[in-house]
């Protein structure tokens, strides 16, 4: 499973260095995106690495809703703060 946590890991952070350059390029909603996409694989990767799960199609099938809401506030707060600065 250490493979395929890897694997979870590089395409999370090819996700995020997308994220990065469409947000350098205004591009803020496909930015928000990418990142999210990074955030629901660095998720994957932990559970493969850290609860020796396969990782299930959804990533709403792998933890509680709960935990998923505070994810997304923080990355909604994130971006939101990012975007006040260079406006």
């Amino acid at each position: 499973m250490v493979k395929e946590a890897k694997l979870w890991q590089e395409q999370a952070e090819s996700d995020f260095e997308d994220a990065k350059l469409l947000w350098d390029n205004h591009r803020y909603g496909a930015a928000v995106l990418f990142y999210q996409q990074s955030v629901e694989k660095l998720i994957k990767a932990y559970i493969v690495s850290h609860k020796n799960l396969a990782p299930k199609k959804t990533i709403a099938s792998l933890a509680s809703l709960e935990i998923l809401e505070n994810l997304l506030l923080l990355l909604l707060s994130y971006t939101h703060q990012e975007y006040l600065l260079f406006h």
